[in-house]
């Protein structure tokens, strides 16, 4: 862990950030990145629920493509596949 704690809406802009005094020791640009992979990855797992929801109510796989929605799968390589999948079942989408 690197002490950085970033909570972001669906959108990847963050609502709140918490830094240990381990964080604070990064320096500024690892901060920064640390801080933007977060949101990334909460943008990402929004764009996943989206998709997810808009299946639901019979949107086609090539529509959602075209739209550009992130699937299950790009939120797994970005995450790794361990906690891509936890996520994922605390989200309730399946894969």
């Amino acid at each position: 862990m690197n002490g950085v704690t970033v909570s972001a809406d669906d959108n990847g802009l963050p609502t709140r950030i918490e830094l240990s005094h381990t964080a604070l020791r990064l320096g500024g640009k690892q901060l920064a990145a640390e801080i933007l992979r977060q949101c990334h990855g909460a943008a990402v797992a929004g764009g996943v629920r989206s998709r997810q929801e808009l299946a639901a109510l019979g949107i086609d796989r090539r529509t959602l493509d075209a739209v550009g929605l992130p699937t299950a799968a790009e939120l797994a390589k970005l995450q790794g596949p361990a906690s891509a999948a936890t996520m994922l079942d605390k989200m309730g989408i399946t894969r």
